[in-house]
């Protein structure tokens, strides 16, 4: 087992990379080092199929194999030539290449992938004859190309399409939140599937349908068929149906009320259509109400709020709307925890309960703090 081990690293979200890190140790990764946005580790076959089956933090997964330092565009083509892509894949299949540049001497991140495929071809038309074809929708591999002024790294993408497209997302939709967000969200709050969950400005579900997965153990990758590593030479055929299998075996259907709310109809029908697509049902937790007027009956649970800011809105709309949100959770919610992610420091401000935590996160290229607010009933002591 041990020659099966190697060194990857895993990539994630600003915020979650002790989640993460936490998250592969209970899969059976070792030596793990949090990095900014990504996690270090070493894993055999089967962890690195448990990953992909059931991660919800983890964006892709790549295997570092060769570093070098390239001083001029001909110096990397030479050492990128000589390097053994044989023992990665063979002249029969395809791949492409991915890549990111931040360089003076490389400027131009398609060109250094045009030399990179032109030194992988060449190899193998000395070696063969023949050369292996690019197929930039679906390559049998993927290489990722990272290059730092002059430090260049080259990687195994094992995981190709980025895990955080769970399959259910209409995509025509405007700005929804990154279902890796709403993971790792999920799992700051430490809600455990005994307690409700309200998504109580749900927006096109995204959040609502992480809840209902993480409750049922339900994975959204199991639909996919292929992945990357599956063509790698030394891949025991089989592994990602097998475990496919085993977790399929751990869905239930025992949970509480969880329940998104959202008052737009045309919002409400992207969640409607989302969940459908997700294979929940949306007559039993989904509802078209407006949050203001929404009272839980249960006496505790999480509520989150991921409320809509518009620039266009003035600073009086933006400090009433979210001191309605607070004098609503104060008055209706007592016993629950609110977790609120706020992009504006003003809005913020404007909740008027005192939070326990601020933490920070991305929403898309927004810095926000997601918010804790414990809502007791008179003071906590």
């Amino acid at each position: 087992m041990e020659d099966n081990v190697r060194q990857y690293v895993a990539k994630t979200l600003y915020g979650f990379e002790h989640l993460l890190g936490k998250e592969i140790a209970q899969m059976g990764a070792k030596q793990i080092e949090e990095r900014n946005r990504a996690v270090n580790f070493k894993a055999d076959w089967k962890t690195l199929v448990d990953i992909h089956a059931t991660s919800r933090l983890a964006i892709r997964v790549i295997q570092p194999f060769h570093k070098f330092q390239a001083r001029h565009e001909r110096d990397f083509y030479n050492q990128a030539r000589v390097y053994p892509w044989e023992n990665h894949f063979s002249v029969h299949q395809t791949f492409k290449i991915d890549a990111r540049v931040f360089s003076d001497t490389f400027t131009h991140s398609k060109y250094i992938s045009l030399k990179l495929k032109d030194a992988i071809c060449d190899r193998f038309r000395d070696l063969t004859g023949d050369r292996p074809n690019i197929n930039v929708q679906d390559p049998d591999i993927v290489f990722s190309l990272d290059i730092r002024d002059q430090q260049v790294q080259l990687a195994l993408d094992a995981t190709g399409e980025s895990l955080h497209r769970r399959g259910f997302r209409d995509d025509s939709h405007v700005a929804p939140m990154n279902e890796i967000l709403a993971a790792g969200i999920l799992a700051k709050t430490e809600w455990k599937p005994d307690l409700p969950f309200i998504d109580g400005m749900t927006g096109s579900g995204t959040m609502l349908i992480e809840a209902l997965y993480r409750a049922t153990k339900q994975h959204a990758s199991w639909s996919r068929k292929r992945f990357p590593f599956m063509q790698w030479p030394d891949y025991p055929k089989g592994l990602w149906e097998s475990q496919r299998d085993y977790y399929k075996e751990q869905v239930h259907n025992h949970y509480p009320e969880i329940l998104g709310i959202e008052i737009d109809r045309e919002t409400y029908r992207s969640a409607y259509d989302n969940l459908v697509r997700a294979g929940l049902s949306p007559f039993h937790y989904l509802k078209q109400h407006d949050f203001f007027s929404y009272k839980p009956k249960q006496k505790a649970g999480v509520v989150f709020l991921n409320p809509p800011y518009d620039k266009r809105l003035s600073l009086e709309d933006v400090q009433e709307f979210y001191g309605n949100i607070g004098d609503h959770l104060k008055q209706h919610f007592t016993g629950w925890d609110a977790w609120i992610l706020v992009g504006n420091p003003v809005a913020a401000k404007s909740i008027g309960l005192r939070s326990t935590k601020r933490l920070k996160l991305f929403n898309g290229s927004i810095e926000s703090r997601l918010m804790h607010f414990p809502l007791y009933e008179g003071s906590k002591k």
